[in-house]
């Protein structure tokens, strides 16, 4: 069935979640592709939409690559671009840290100056801040990040250009110095190279350096929104489903075990400090998910989202680091299987949705023991897990449960 002659297109929004949250996502991917029955597959969306470590995920889509592709090449440590390497992604700009450092050391005999002349003024705040500004922008330079996906969006059958793209492909960033979202995909935008979307919308501030664009800086399209469920609508859509890979872990004792080296269940602050920190950037992203998903639904009451996530009281997520290169292959399996639980809870709301747009879904196709190899003789009877393993968050209020949003 054709665009033209079903309700209107359909929408794939990939949250961020760096590299861990990509593995999630195309874990979540190929557990829908093999949700879906019939021709119709993961890449034949009408819009994509990815932010951070989304962008890449829906470039790849949207360029009719299957996330089972995606998946294969990483779990056989193929040969292929697609399995891509830690050193593709990850490289500390030695030369700008060294840099820096040289012209701090510049700065320390005027602060000294400044000391000796005006002792009760002088602070060690007032150090670090005249220090500030001569530190680089961030610890990881994101040029060989992008010489690796042009070469993975060059190579034959797929395009890196949003021109010549059959599908829709929208990536935001977030233009730094005027703090303005800027939609690559969209007129005017349309010339960047999408393999420099992506990159300008994973610069994650501290970890990532800018990326400077026609002049202008970038950082992490998830800095301003988690999704940008907006321009999906503009474009006539009123069927979204969205993947959102970063959620607060709920640690309820009685549910859930963070384990420590001494061997006990942990609290979140007995983990230190990177874990406080971490637990907190994902109360403060949820929470602007759930209010913009609020609005959204205010705003247009005609539109239906899904929305796909891990459970809240799951740690597996929560214990790696987004950047864990080390991790890819548990979170790809970890993405499959959530998901293929989280349909199963929700089967009848997706089945009903789906075939308003002539899709049929079923849950026979579900293969959680090897999601990645074909398996034709493997059927799923389809029932129902337990309640807390649906995967997703109601957007009408943030208590915790999880419910898919229909």
């Amino acid at each position: 069935m054709t665009t033209e002659t079903r309700r209107g297109p359909l929408s794939l929004v990939l949250a961020g979640g760096g590299i861990t949250g990509a593995m999630y996502e195309f874990g979540a991917l190929q557990a829908l592709d093999h949700f879906f029955t019939g021709s119709f597959r993961i890449n034949d969306f009408d819009i994509f939409v990815g932010t951070s470590g989304g962008a890449v995920v829906a470039a790849l889509m949207a360029n009719n690559v299957p996330p089972g592709e995606v998946g294969r090449s990483i779990i056989h440590n193929t040969d292929s671009p697609l399995n891509f390497k830690q050193d593709d992604i990850l490289e500390i700009d030695w030369q700008e840290i060294k840099s820096s450092l040289l012209r701090a050391m510049r700065v320390v005999p005027a602060l000294f100056r400044f000391y000796r002349r005006n002792p009760k003024l002088f602070s060690v705040a007032r150090a670090i801040y005249a220090l500030e500004e001569n530190m680089p922008p961030g610890i990881y330079a994101l040029n060989k990040y992008q010489a690796y996906l042009r070469k993975l969006l060059t190579r034959p059958g797929s395009v890196n250009s949003f021109e010549e793209l059959r599908r829709e492909l929208y990536i935001p960033a977030i233009h730094l110095d005027m703090g303005d979202r800027v939609l690559f995909g969209t007129p005017g935008w349309r010339d960047v190279a999408i393999s420099d979307a992506i990159a300008a919308s994973s610069a994650l501030p501290l970890y990532f350096q800018p990326v400077t664009i026609k002049g202008l800086d970038f950082v992490d399209g998830g800095v301003a929104s988690v999704a940008h469920l907006d321009i999906a609508n503009e474009r006539g859509s009123r069927f979204l489903v969205l993947v959102n890979p970063i959620i607060p872990l709920r640690n309820n004792p009685e549910e859930v075990c963070i384990p420590t080296f001494s061997g006990h269940c942990a609290r979140i602050r007995e983990k230190g400090i990177t874990f406080v920190v971490d637990q907190t950037q994902r109360i403060s992203a949820r929470e602007k998910l759930t209010l913009g998903l609020e609005r959204f639904r205010a705003q247009h009451p005609e539109s239906r989202i899904f929305l796909i996530e891990p459970p809240w009281t799951d740690s597996f997520m929560f214990m790696e680091n987004i950047l864990n290169y080390g991790s890819r292959v548990a979170m790809l399996n970890y993405g499959y299987r959530s998901t293929a639980r989280h349909l199963r809870a929700h089967f009848d709301s997706y089945r009903q949705a789906f075939a308003a747009y002539g899709i049929d879904v079923s849950l026979e196709g579900l293969q959680e023991d090897n999601p990645w190899e074909p398996s034709p003789t493997l059927a799923v009877p389809p029932a129902a897990p337990q309640s807390e393993a649906a995967a997703a968050l109601p957007v009408s209020a943030a208590d915790g449960r999880n419910e898919t949003a229909a």
